[in-house]
């Protein structure tokens, strides 16, 4: 019976020979030859082999053996042919060992003829296990019997273990080589350019896709940075990109870049951090960049046309009306969104008739615009001949049926008469006017169907009649439409802010309204149309000309300029001018007792106010010793043109006209102290003299500072005593902005004598 010649001492020589052979192997086979051929020989036995066990845990392939004794076993075996305890053992992570098949009671005769097919007498079989599972073994055969000893057993264990590690190394470091293998293959194939970079933004590597992109050599580009084939103003973006790279961001942008030959290419390039820098792959999007940017201004060429179409085919200008105030907007779709083909229309009929029309023509474009102008024009001679709204509108309607591209518009058409209030409307499938006063309502009634379906209904009217004041707003669907967003909320959203802005001028209202409803876009055209019902001209005869009768003028006069819809500027003028030539009736007309006056106001079909006061009286001379007084005149020729002086032995007629159109210079801003007096309310001529006294007297004692952010109204008179004040100690005045103090202060040119600061 053979002997081993093994010692721990020896095995651990084995081991430390073993692992500087196996660690620079990188092939699987040289891996399983040298172990195999080392333990075979450090154990003197016939055979030592390796294998390798599949998925069932019983059959196994020898992918590698030493032979010396016993002929070479390739192949692939299974572990229960040479015995039930071998495969047990196998499974169950414990060393086979057989002295001598022959004698050996664990196998059975049928067992015997494995091992008389391999030759083995004596064997060491040594399983591996991963994950609970038997996956290798490592083998020694005798073609003898022998008695293998504990430290030749552990010395097999120890070595099919090292085994497995090698193998896994040289299958891991294959894989990576593989797979370095196949992204330097993509990286030199690739169509798009790839450029890595570090942490200084140096150039590191590129594959020739990237130096095709650059027009330069990998040579050239390496080492190099970013910056130099970057555009000069792209390199502020360089610094935000690396921040938001740094933050984990992926992104892709177009970026412009300098050639080697100095061509300017745009670049897309989709960048993203790596641990040693950055990395950017790319690919020219100069062409698809200058499509882009043609295919753009093909857009915004349309677009302008048709723009420039359809406002060419809308009234130039409103026409002006005694009794009614209006304004109108169109504004286009949204940016390059194609125009479409609303418009709007304001028509004077007779002397107090005004046809409003608004329309929406289905479609978009030069095409569309073009529509809008036959039916804007067909309606226009309908109403002119003498038809109503809804005769006009059975008419244009026909219009449609022989006109292409016209059919499905919609259109809100009204008359009014305002020298009755009386309104007549008819609608064809168009949103309902809105009427402002004192709670917006919509005009409901008189809805039809669209121009152009066959078998409709008639259309209707309905007839209203409206006070002086009423505004009333026509409109497209695009003002009240968005995406997503019924149009009945749009609908309650107009109201609101209509009836918040009800005293405001038309012009201002048509403002308000496209600011607010639209918020800096929309994408569809918009057409508007805001009519105010003027109120005739205020005249009142025999007014007491006393100073108690000035306070009652002004509020006669705010509820007829707010009536009116008078902007706060010309409502401002109006007041201040009027009340200076008022209060001249009343100071200078009667020296020697009681007497009345006249005025009269009126707007002016273009806007502006016409304003005429005449006394009975014989004005008094200036006296002497006027230093601070005579500025209302001057108030009034700085407020108003047109401005007349008509003196007579029956009176004088004093005559102008505001159109709240001078400009006011801008007054520095300022913040009043704690110990500002603050006077509130209106210092006219009452009112300057019942503050004379007290504020001099408050002047005695040195500086002063008024607040006047709460005066409603300062006549002449309450300038005059700003100066009288001011020549006995300095006075600092505060005015809110926009007021009618701060636009007679601003106006005044008092800034030597005063100083003025608008209320920050």
């Amino acid at each position: 019976m053979g002997t081993g010649a093994a010692s721990g001492s020896d095995a651990a020589e084995l081991l430390g020979a073993l692992e500087p052979v196996l660690q620079p192997l990188d092939a699987a086979e040289d891996v399983v030859a040298a172990a195999v051929r080392m333990l075979g020989e450090y154990l003197g036995v016939d055979r030592c082999a390796y294998a390798r066990a599949e998925a069932d845990e019983d059959h196994f392939v020898m992918s590698g053996d030493h032979a010396t004794g016993l002929p070479p076993l390739p192949g692939r075996f299974a572990m229960s042919a040479f015995g039930a305890g071998a495969l047990t053992a196998m499974r169950g992570g414990e060393p086979w060992v057989v002295v001598d098949s022959a004698t050996d009671d664990r196998l059975v005769p049928a067992d015997l003829d494995a091992y008389r097919v391999t030759g083995i007498r004596a064997v060491i079989c040594f399983p591996l296990h991963k994950a609970g599972r038997f996956v290798a073994a490592m083998a020694v055969h005798q073609a003898v019997p022998r008695a293998w000893t504990r430290e030749e057993i552990e010395t097999v264990g120890v070595v099919v273990a090292r085994c497995w590690e090698s193998l896994q190394r040289v299958h891991a470091g294959q894989a990576l080589r593989e797979g370095e293998q196949r992204y330097r293959m993509l990286f030199e194939r690739a169509t798009d350019g790839v450029w890595i970079v570090d942490h200084q933004l140096r150039y590191v590597e590129v594959n020739p896709a990237g130096c095709v992109l650059f027009g330069a050599t990998r040579e050239q580009i390496l080492g190099r940075t970013v910056r130099d084939f970057l555009a000069e103003y792209e390199l502020d973006r360089l610094a935000a990109l690396q921040l938001r790279l740094a933050q984990g961001e992926v992104t892709t942008e177009v970026w412009d870049v300098r050639r080697a030959d100095g061509e300017m290419i745009a670049l897309e390039l989709a960048a993203q951090v790596t641990p040693t820098g950055m990395q950017a792959i790319g690919r020219d999007v100069t062409a698809r960049r200058r499509a882009e940017a043609e295919r753009e201004l093909l857009l915004r060429r349309e677009h302008e046309i048709a723009e420039a179409l359809q406002r060419s085919l809308l009234p130039r200008e409103l026409p002006r009306l005694a009794r009614l105030a209006t304004a109108a907007r169109y504004l286009p779709a949204a940016r390059y969104a194609q125009a479409g083909g609303d418009w709007y229309e304001v028509l004077p009929l007779t002397d107090t008739v005004v046809a409003l029309s608004v329309g929406d023509v289905v479609g978009k474009g030069p095409t569309a615009a073009a529509v809008m102008g036959q039916l804007r024009s067909a309606l226009a001679g309908y109403l002119l001949d003498g038809h109503t709204p809804a005769a006009a509108l059975e008419r244009l309607d026909a219009f449609v049926a022989r006109t292409p591209g016209a059919m499905g518009s919609t259109c809100a058409c009204l008359t009014f008469d305002y020298a009755t209030g009386r309104l007549c409307w008819s609608l064809a499938g168009h949103p309902p006017p809105l009427v402002v006063d004192g709670e917006p309502r919509y005009l409901t009634g008189a809805a039809g169907a669209v121009l152009g379906v066959a078998g409709r209904a008639p259309y209707r009217e309905a007839e209203a009649v409206l006070a002086p004041g009423t505004s009333v707003l026509l409109y497209t669907d695009g003002l009240v439409e968005r995406p997503g967003v019924v149009i009945d909320e749009g609908l309650s959203r107009l109201a609101d802010v209509a009836g918040a802005a009800v005293d405001l001028a038309p012009d201002d209202l048509a403002s308000r309204i496209t600011t607010t409803m639209l918020d800096g876009w929309h994408g569809d055209d918009v057409a508007l149309v805001v009519a105010r019902f003027i109120p005739p001209p205020l005249r009142e005869r025999d007014v007491p000309a006393t100073i108690a009768r000035l306070g009652w003028l002004r509020g006669a006069v705010d509820r007829w300029a707010q009536t009116a819809g008078l902007s706060l500027v010309l409502r401002n003028d109006l007041h201040l001018a009027l009340g200076e030539a008022a209060a001249n009736a009343v100071e200078h007309a009667y020296p020697s007792g009681e007497g009345t006056f006249d005025f009269a106001v009126t707007r002016t079909p273009d806007g502006a106010v016409e304003v005429e006061v005449r006394d009975r009286g014989r004005w008094r001379p200036e006296p002497d010793n006027n230093d601070h007084r005579g500025r209302g005149v001057d108030m009034i020729y700085e407020l108003a043109e047109a401005v007349s002086y008509t003196q007579g032995p029956t009176g004088t007629t004093v005559g102008f006209r505001i159109t709240g159109t001078a400009p006011s210079p801008e007054l520095p801003v300022g913040v009043p102290t704690l110990s500002a007096i603050r006077l509130t309310g209106a210092i006219d001529l009452a009112g300057a003299a019942s503050l004379r006294e007290s504020l001099l007297a408050e002047a005695a004692h040195g500086p002063l500072t008024l607040d006047l952010s709460a005066v409603d109204y300062l006549s002449s008179s309450g300038v005059a005593l700003l100066l009288e004040i001011a020549s006995v100690s300095p006075v600092t005045v505060f005015v809110a902005p926009a007021s009618a103090p701060a636009r007679i202060l601003a106006l005044s040119g008092l800034s030597t004598a005063l100083t003025i600061r608008a209320i920050r």
